[in-house]
């Protein structure tokens, strides 16, 4: 039986006729809740459409990293809407993170935190992540899909999830008494990531690197940055109005724009 139902989750969106604005499908299984948006729309003409599964057969990551979504283990969701085309999408993935960490801690979980650029993370292990996607929709347009996924409970082939990955998991049972119902948690992510996607399409970035500070784990940081081109070391100085990690070393600031990061363990850096 499908614990997912439409109408409990639009009871539960604080928008004026929601169901105007988002189209919603729920799924038992499926591979990928991003892949299906990549190559479907949804039958309606809601501005926002949003695919739910219990449960994922091929759930990624970034950079292609497996995500282990397992059945009533987690919220496993994607929204996608159409926009002009942008030259990059960093600062919708931050503006996206901050909005469902806040929504996160206003539900009572303790001490969580962001680190860039896409990771929930609580106590040092990771809670959550965030996917951005995007393929070519008519002339001038993108369809972007936002993928976000939730620990609900702990997935029981940790090792297979996270191996190779320097942050272990962790779920929202482990740090909540009472953890919020799957139909409630959807509904809150959903109503977050709108207000988000409506910022980023007004292009409301000049305080995006106040609020991120808000949640920053790696802020003076000692770090190691991969991009497609380099290898950086530095200390981790927060983020600019366009969203690109800061890292500053012996050679100056630099600002990163896409790449994944780890602190350092123990490891001195002289700026």
């Amino acid at each position: 039986m499908l614990e997912l139902d439409a109408t409990e989750i639009f009871s539960a969106i604080n928008l004026n006729e929601p169901k105007k604005l988002i189209g919603i499908k729920l799924f038992n299984e499926i591979n990928s809740t991003n892949d299906y948006l990549k190559k479907n729309n949804l039958a309606g003409q809601q501005p926002l459409q949003v695919v739910i599964a219990e449960h994922q057969t091929a759930g990624r990551g970034q950079y292609g990293k497996k995500w282990v979504s397992e059945k009533n283990k987690g919220l496993w969701m994607s929204l996608a809407f159409n926009i002009k085309k942008e030259p990059r999408l960093t600062q919708l993935s931050l503006l996206i993170g901050h909005t469902v960490a806040k929504k996160l801690l206003a539900l009572g979980v303790k001490n969580i935190g962001l680190k860039w650029p896409n990771d929930l993370i609580i106590e040092g292990q990771k809670l959550g992540g965030i996917l951005i996607d995007s393929v070519a929709y008519k002339r001038d347009y993108l369809k972007v899909i936002i993928g976000l996924g939730i620990n609900i409970r702990l997935p029981s082939k940790t090792n297979e999830v996270f191996s190779g990955n320097d942050l272990k998991p962790i779920a929202l049972g482990t740090v909540m008494n009472k953890v919020p119902a799957l139909n409630f948690l959807a509904a809150q992510c959903i109503e977050s990531m709108y207000h988000a996607i409506e910022e980023f399409q007004q292009k409301n970035f000049s305080i995006l690197s106040k609020e991120w500070a808000e949640f920053d784990l790696l802020y003076g940081q000692q770090v190691i940055v991969k991009t497609l081109n380099e290898k950086l070391e530095g200390l981790a100085q927060g983020i600019s109005s366009e969203g690109e990690l800061l890292v500053l070393n012996t050679e100056g600031l630099h600002h990163v724009a896409s790449g994944s990061v780890r602190k350092l363990n123990n490891k001195a850096i002289t700026c």
